[in-house]
């Protein structure tokens, strides 16, 4: 959903199952059976689920990790994303988004796990995890009680890291990308009306996560 959780995982699977994870999207979910027998020796990735539809499909023997950003950087990331993937424009893709109401869909989900307490779950700021992303991603397996190894997870950190993976310093851009631009804030330098609606949402994810 655009908040590093590629990232997460590649980094995560490699140091914990030293391979890569898998993913299921949301026609794929199965049953909780399926996700047990997967996590046994992978990372399992699930996209577009709020709160309330992972604690049925995940057995609570099983840790939780959510990713979270800025909902107006989410939504820059994914109208370009979508553009990229489907031949459009950044305008068409804007206008597709907001007229399946994309932006809507994506903060209800993501406010779903901000207003939980579940012991089981462990909130990753993308914020934190591009400035600090071996103690951001340390703290949240010492949270859920995952052992590692340190001097693996600050391996496999810095081999899928966005400067090791692209040539490029965090900020610099290169459109038509899976990893374009990835930097904190770039949501402001879009003045686009049909964007900045949402700027609220920026306001309301900080007080959020203050109280997460």
């Amino acid at each position: 959903m655009r908040t590093g959780s590629t990232y997460i995982c590649e980094v995560l699977a490699h140091t914990l199952f030293d391979e890569n994870y898998i993913y299921l999207n949301e026609r794929e979910f199965g049953e909780p059976n399926q996700i047990v027998n997967l996590s046994q020796h992978h990372l399992v990735k699930i996209h577009h689920a709020p709160y309330h539809e992972i604690i049925q499909l995940v057995p609570t023997t099983l840790p939780i990790l959510i990713p979270v950003r800025d909902p107006m950087d989410v939504y820059v990331s994914a109208i370009h994303f979508a553009a990229t993937r489907q031949g459009m424009t950044f305008d068409q893709s804007l206008l597709h988004l907001t007229e399946i109401k994309w932006f809507e869909g994506m903060w209800e989900r993501m406010k779903s796990f901000l207003h939980c307490s579940d012991p089981r779950i462990a909130i990753i700021q993308y914020e934190d995890l591009i400035q600090y992303p071996v103690n951001t991603l340390q703290q949240a397996l010492v949270r859920l009680n995952i052992p590692f190894n340190p001097k693996r997870l600050h391996h496999w950190a810095s081999a899928f890291s966005f400067t090791s993976k692209t040539g490029r310093q965090m900020g610099q851009e290169s459109r038509g990308t899976h990893e374009r631009n990835g930097s904190i804030g770039q949501w402001k330098n879009h003045p686009d009306a049909s964007i900045r609606k949402y700027e609220e949402a920026s306001s309301e994810y900080r007080k959020l996560l203050s109280v997460c």
